[in-house]
């Protein structure tokens, strides 16, 4: 807003500091209870986190902007990750119940949030419910940035937008089942056959060698065999294969468009593990499950309520993807691995059921 070009290197250090040693997978931000905000760096505990809605909403502004001043699609990598975990989590799939404090781990009867050991109808402070009742309408905003002559497209969601080029108009249909999906396609029709310009397709950090971008997670190694037997993203132009340059972190498209253009691009959404690097004491021995741009959680409702005694030896090869078919969760997809249980007798194999992090919590509290 100031056009200062002292204060980039301010931010770029901010934002480093968060996503090397301050933030949750989820995006999440503000760990320590208390002061509502940072505390030491890699101090993340999961049962114990604060990570208010607020907050990760803030991430999500704050990501953009640094976005549209740098061109760059790490921004809004880490935009993503905050905006479809902590974020949508911050409110029931019904509309009517919130979130202020998000954990990476609860156990139904704790309350942790502002008295509740679940989601609460309203707070006496109520700026989270207000905070993502002024960033959801803005996100369908967010979904392109545009330049002179070149497209950004920054967020992927079903959608219809007319942008305004040097060249002309360009409409854009945009058709996914993103963040469930793995293919986006763009129906493009400009003003006049032969305009010029660019789309840049922005390729997520999650569909590399990590989740999100930062110092603090990584996949583990032998998880990335899923990801080599899925492939590797693919654009194609009008039906065929096409090679492009990858510019900070954007698949650029420069070329003379015709209406009936048809743009796809192909993101594999295996499902990855994630671990922390050593300094996050509280992750040791622990592994994040993700699916694209979601992290995955376990909940008592669907496994018998034995969260508590189940663990994996190893990294299973074999996983399962559906998607619920009834009630609130209808249609929301869901992962199922063998893991194992610990009884009194030994262990137990299981089939450990996960679901989007952004839908836990619509069942009641466990």
């Amino acid at each position: 807003y100031t056009h200062d070009s002292t204060l980039r290197p301010a931010l770029e250090r901010i934002w480093h500091n968060i996503v090397d040693t301050k933030m949750h997978i989820t995006g999440g931000l503000g760990a320590v209870h208390g002061i509502e905000g940072f505390g030491p760096e890699y101090d993340l505990p999961n049962k114990g986190a604060f990570n208010e809605t607020c907050a990760a909403v803030g991430n999500v502004f704050f990501n953009h902007r640094m976005f549209l001043m740098e061109k760059d699609a790490k921004y809004m990598d880490v935009a993503e990750v905050a905006l479809l975990n902590n974020v949508l989590a911050g409110v029931n799939l019904e509309g009517n119940k919130f979130f202020y404090i998000n954990p990476l781990e609860a156990d139904g009867l704790t309350p942790f949030n502002h008295g509740m050991p679940g989601r609460s109808p309203w707070f006496g402070t109520a700026c989270c419910p207000s905070n993502l009742a002024r960033l959801i309408p803005q996100v369908p905003g967010m979904t392109y940035a545009t330049t002179h002559n070149e497209i950004y497209c920054s967020f992927y969601a079903g959608s219809t937008t007319t942008l305004n080029l040097e060249s002309g108009k360009v409409d854009l249909k945009q058709i996914t089942d993103y963040p469930f999906g793995e293919t986006i396609k763009w129906e493009v029709t400009p003003e006049m056959d032969g305009q010029t310009f660019s789309m840049n397709l922005r390729i997520p950090t999650w569909s590399g060698n990590q989740f999100v971008p930062g110092e603090l997670y990584y996949y583990i190694d032998e998880a990335i065999s899923a990801k080599k037997e899925s492939g590797d993203w693919i654009i194609k132009v009008n039906g065929t294969k096409t090679k492009v340059d990858l510019v900070k972190g954007f698949a650029k498209i420069n070329r003379k468009w015709k209406k009936g253009d048809v743009v796809e691009l192909y993101l594999p959404m295996p499902l990855q593990f994630s671990k922390s690097i050593d300094e996050v004491a509280e992750n040791r021995g622990l592994v994040s499950l993700t699916r694209g741009p979601l992290v995955y959680a376990a909940e008592g409702v669907d496994n018998n309520n034995i969260l508590p005694n189940v663990f994996l030896s190893d990294l299973p090869e074999t996983y399962k993807i559906s998607t619920f078919s009834e009630g609130v969760l209808n249609g929301i997809p869901k992962v199922e691995i063998p893991a194992l249980e610990k009884t009194s007798v030994g262990s137990k194999e299981i089939d450990l059921v996960l679901l989007p992090y952004l839908a836990w919590n619509n069942r009641g509290d466990g």
